[in-house]
């Protein structure tokens, strides 16, 4: 299998493309800027001729030339002339044609020796009355002319005054002003190709940088800040480059979020299923065997049929329990769960939730007190009666069941100070039993959460009371925690905080 071959790089493409487009606009203007100035030499040069012809016309018509009656004498005397007015200055030729194209006097050559001059352009236009200029090779030197013809009157006879100069005695070509000319624009061309990739440099430096911030979000970097500062369209590009660095990081942490949340509800559902089904299995059983021990003539007798009834009736009791506290924990779990309240008295609540557990606690000799602070000032808050009561009942239950004999019970209610301008009012419920160990302290309010399992069972729990208190307390808009006492002693405390009235 063949490499892939590479692409070209930007730098490359950048010095390619100007580099051409430079190049050739440059040599394109070099081509028209030196025929611009050969042109305009040749157009001076053509208006020095014409101005020399009409001083060298005026130098021939103020000698006078005497009237032969020999034309070879009078045409002799014109060679003469223009001989003796060329000699001041060798740099270009003179030469008198005769209306029938003859050659009749001429600065640098013999007579003799040249042709017929009466096809050649210049001539045939001064012949007709007008001025007229050529450039061709010379048949005499063999090298590039500027002929400039006009006109020329001599003692009434039509004649042509004709003067020519080498093309290369011309400004443009005898001087070094097109060598100057292409010397000067190979370096402004060589400036503008240099400030041109200084500007290219610039351009690409930027997007370096944004090609570096894509490496970096690549690699999962997306702290990386791209330091860009011009031009303004690069700086935008930059910050919706890091903008969009930020919202992936966030949506990352999103769904790791998520999955974690996930991952941990499905723990929740997972260990809420199997201690469902383990809660419910136990009366079950239970039930299913004394009514099978029953059916297998356990009933005659009519004792152990009454102690095995009995405990059927109390596996029937736990088991409507475990289904009411489902259905209590389902109906405050649920999304949006609202409740209704209204102000309340709570040392009402206290005072009613104590009466409820006085029997279990007195047979179980554990002792049951409350106090309000400030003494004689009534607590009001905004709550549910009856799922306060729940609340609060639940908890103080728990002490019950599971402090020693000879324990207490103490509630304490106090107003605490505000909260940007919401009263607070904090409910602490602590025993002097075994307390709760710090590692079990955060998770006691899981659902089916037992310190000690076969303790609970035993009780009677159904390991959902503190989780349907927790439900209960955050309904409220307030919060739960279980701790130490605060006085180093041995037992357990509740501390929650509620909004007061």
């Amino acid at each position: 299998m063949k490499n892939k071959r590479q692409p070209l790089s930007t730098p490359f493409y950048l010095f390619l493309i100007n580099g051409l487009t430079l190049c050739g606009g440059f040599v394109f203007f070099i081509i028209i800027s030196l025929h611009t100035l050969e042109q305009t030499a040749i157009t001076q040069t053509k208006e020095n001729l014409r101005t020399f012809a009409y001083a060298i016309e005026q130098v021939i018509q103020n000698n006078q030339l005497t009237q032969t009656q020999n034309q070879a004498d009078f045409f002799q005397a014109i060679d003469q002339l223009v001989r003796e007015t060329a000699s001041h200055d060798t740099g270009f030729r003179i030469t008198v044609i005769d209306r029938d194209g003859t050659v009749v006097g001429d600065s640098d050559a013999q007579l003799n020796s040249l042709e017929n001059h009466l096809n050649r352009h210049e001539v045939q236009e001064a012949l007709a009355g007008r001025e007229a200029a050529d450039i061709r090779t010379s048949t005499v030197y063999n090298e590039l002319q500027i002929y400039y013809a006009i006109p020329l009157n001599l003692q009434e006879r039509d004649l042509v005054l004709r003067l020519s100069i080498p093309m290369r005695r011309n400004v443009f070509f005898s001087s070094n002003v097109r060598q100057d000319s292409i010397f000067s624009m190979v370096l402004v061309l060589s400036a503008i190709l240099i400030v041109t990739f200084v500007i290219a440099a610039k351009i690409l430096h930027p997007l370096n940088e944004l090609k570096e911030t894509a490496r970096h979000y690549e690699d999962g970097n997306f702290d990386y800040k791209p330091e860009v500062h011009s031009p303004r369209e690069f700086i935008e590009l930059a910050e919706n480059l890091e903008s969009m660095g930020k919202t992936i990081q966030q949506n990352i942490l999103d769904l790791s979020q998520s999955r974690d949340e996930l991952k941990r509800l499905e723990r929740v559902r997972k260990d809420f299923v199997a201690n469902v089904s383990h809660e419910l299995k136990t009366p079950v059983t239970a039930i299913a065997g004394f009514i099978e021990t029953l059916q297998d003539g356990a009933i005659q007798d009519k004792e152990t049929a009454s102690y095995f009834l009995e405990i059927m009736a109390q596996q029937s009791y736990r088991l409507n329990n475990i289904i009411d506290d489902l259905l209590a924990l389902s109906q405050l779990e649920q999304a949006g769960a609202k409740i209704e309240t209204q102000p309340v008295n709570l040392g009402d609540i206290i005072t009613d939730v104590l009466a409820g557990q006085s029997f279990l606690a007195q047979s179980n000799s554990i002792s049951m007190t409350y106090t309000i602070l400030p003494p004689n000032e009534a607590i009001y808050l905004n709550a549910n009666p009856g799922l306060m009561s729940q609340a609060l009942g639940n908890i103080v239950n728990n002490s019950v069941k599971y402090c020693p004999p000879g324990s207490q019970i103490h509630i304490q209610a106090q107003k605490m100070p505000s909260e940007a301008g919401v009263p607070l009012v904090q409910i602490a419920i602590e025993d002097t039993g075994n307390g709760i160990p710090e590692q079990y302290q955060q998770r006691i309010f899981e659902r089916f959460f037992r310190v000690d399992k076969g303790r609970s069972r035993e009780t009677g729990g159904t390991g959902l009371g503190l989780s349907i208190v927790h439900h209960i307390i955050q309904l409220h808009g307030g919060k739960i925690k279980a701790c130490n006492r605060q006085d180093g002693k041995p037992g357990a405390r509740f501390e929650m905080e509620l909004p007061g009235v």
